[in-house]
């Protein structure tokens, strides 16, 4: 899940489920929120059927039960508008290119893993160029 499209941070679970997103959604906002930023927050989603998917219903039931509770509104990308989350799917596609897919088979356990993950995060905040802060 890309939080600020251009950082990168890596929420780790054992599981990929709508739960730990969730909890990975109120760990931002207290965040957001311990630093003194009150504004509505909107969180933009793809068609996932862990937010919402087509079904209105679920998507207010999840704004309500999840979102509204730290001042945060949950909406959707326009449909078939690719653009909309065009950073974030560049910068997933830059993490599978630059980060998992060459170094996965050097991991040797979970520890070597998240560390590999911190070591790649500093990186590409830090160092690694991003071509389109040159527009």
């Amino acid at each position: 899940m890309k939080v600020f499209p251009d950082l990168d941070l890596f929420p780790n679970s054992y599981n990929l489920n709508q739960e730990n997103g969730f909890l990975f959604v109120g760990l931002v906002m207290m965040w957001l929120r311990c630093w003194g930023i009150d504004k509505e927050v909107f969180w933009q989603e793809d068609w996932g059927k862990e937010f919402g998917g087509d079904d209105p219903h679920k998507l207010r039931l999840i704004n309500e039960r999840r979102y509204k509770i730290y001042g945060a509104v949950l909406g959707k990308a326009p449909k078939g508008r690719k653009g909309y989350q065009g950073r974030v799917e560049r910068s997933h596609k830059t993490d599978d290119e630059e980060f998992y897919i060459p170094l996965i088979p050097t991991f040797k356990n979970c520890s070597h893993f998240l560390k590999e993950t911190q070591k790649w995060q500093i990186y590409y905040n830090t160092k690694r160029p991003h071509f389109w802060l040159l527009y």
